[in-house]
């Protein structure tokens, strides 16, 4: 079989060689490209190789959405070999169904003329993005189109874990009777994150500190300012239990105690601090008694 029966010079073309003005993709013979010497079968054979051994899907479809030619990844994902792909329409053969998907890009590619990208889900549960690029003739009608897609299935279940773990988090900090926060420290200085507690704590609420990055400074009694200062900008030297006095909205004295931990980037460095912030007034009125 000819690599232009497998239709490769069309996918290499589209691949290295996209108008730079439009940056739409233009299906091969790119006006010059094959009158240039350097361009072999041998050179044609090594960009096969290429997109045969990339772990994407890449499919030329037809402008009747009918697969022209597959990687091997995507023929693997179909479980056929060249000639057995050939000709099948896309959603038979990578999706299993009888129709087009729902919010199929390559139609949307189609119909719009330009590049589509979004998700589609197969029958066996799996979730792939897929990108399409159109291709077009010299009078601007579209011809076919080139198809990309990643198996994003186990990225999707660990966003999806990571945002329930997120939402059961801030139910239980809003409903917590602690002042739940979080601190950066780079790359600007500032509250990322203010429990609902802040209130009846301090008197101030969530969005006062995220407006004031040294709220917590300013609220503290004087005897205590340099330590809360030191909680907030070297947090290293503070980590752990830590109590301090605050002025609350009502101008009288509270006791707190902090118990915070730091957080580091892949580097050692301290990006960050998380804290529990509790009032501990009474209970330091009753050691006071005793």
């Amino acid at each position: 079989m000819s690599l232009r029966a497998l239709g490769s010079h069309d996918i290499i073309d589209t691949i290295f060689r996209t108008d730079a003005a439009s940056r739409t993709a233009r299906s091969f013979p790119a006006e010059g490209f094959e009158r240039e010497e350097h361009v072999t079968d041998t050179g044609l054979t090594n960009g096969v190789l290429i997109l045969d051994n990339l772990p994407s899907s890449i499919v030329q479809l037809d402008k009747d959405m009918r697969i022209v030619w597959a990687n091997k990844a995507a023929r693997d994902l179909i479980g056929m070999g060249h000639e057995g792909v050939s000709g099948r329409p896309c959603y038979a053969a990578l999706n299993k169904s009888v129709t087009l998907c729902a919010g199929c890009p390559a139609a949307g590619a189609r119909d719009e003329k330009r590049p589509q990208k979004g998700e589609v889900t197969t029958p066996d549960g799996r979730v792939w993005f897929v990108g399409v690029i159109p291709l077009f003739d010299e009078g601007g009608g579209v011809t076919g189109f080139v198809e990309t897609r990643h198996d994003v299935t186990e990225q999707k279940l660990v966003d999806e874990t990571l945002k329930e773990t997120r939402n059961l988090f801030r139910l239980l900090a809003e409903n917590a009777k602690d002042l739940i926060y979080h601190y950066r420290l780079s790359p600007a200085r500032g509250f990322g994150y203010v429990s609902p507690a802040s209130i009846p704590i301090t008197g101030h609420s969530p969005e006062d500190f995220y407006l004031n990055p040294d709220l917590f400074v300013d609220l503290a009694a004087p005897e205590d300012a340099e330590k809360v200062r030191g909680i907030f900008k070297s947090p290293d030297r503070y980590e752990g239990k830590n109590s301090f006095r605050i002025q609350s909205g009502e101008g009288s004295l509270v006791w707190v105690e902090q118990n915070s931990t730091l957080i580091r980037d892949t580097g050692g460095r301290v990006v960050g601090v998380e804290g529990i912030v509790r009032d501990v007034t009474e209970k330091m009125r009753l050691s006071e008694q005793q």
